[in-house]
């Protein structure tokens, strides 16, 4: 019965001897646990920083898209507007070239009339014994 009070001694003491080791080994790993959580912590608010800096980036480039966007479609327009009027400006350029060259052609036949009137008046004030040069000297 000594013998096995004996080992039943020594069984208890390296139960309670496991014990320690277990209770120990808990420690750590409860001690590593709140280590990885802090870690995690501190690894998740830099990813938020970090995420929420480069949020305000994307933000200011997409304002700057959109500025350089909308000026884009501004000098479009502007363009549009200015190409239709030099297309308008042509044509009324074109409108009055024909009508200077109609006004010319209608001065040309005026002064040609005008030179044939003279002619004739001059052969009708002719007399037989006198010659008048028809036209003066200032049209030849």
């Amino acid at each position: 019965a000594q013998e096995r009070h004996g080992s039943a001694e020594e069984r208890i003491e390296r139960l309670e001897t496991q014990l320690d080791e277990q209770r120990s080994e808990l420690q750590r790993a409860r001690q590593r646990e709140k280590m990885n959580e802090e870690h995690n912590a501190r690894l998740s608010g830099t990813v938020d920083k970090l995420l929420s800096e480069s949020n305000e980036r994307l933000q200011l480039h997409l304002k700057e898209r959109m500025a350089a966007l909308e000026e884009k479609n501004t000098l479009t327009q502007e363009l549009e507007k200015t190409k239709k009027l030099l297309e308008e400006t042509l044509q009324e350029k074109e409108k009055l070239e024909a009508e200077v060259e109609k006004l010319k052609s209608q001065v040309e036949l005026l002064h040609h009339q005008l030179q044939q009137s003279k002619l004739e008046s001059a052969r009708y004030q002719l007399t037989p014994s006198v010659f008048i040069d028809p036209l003066p000297s200032s049209f030849r």
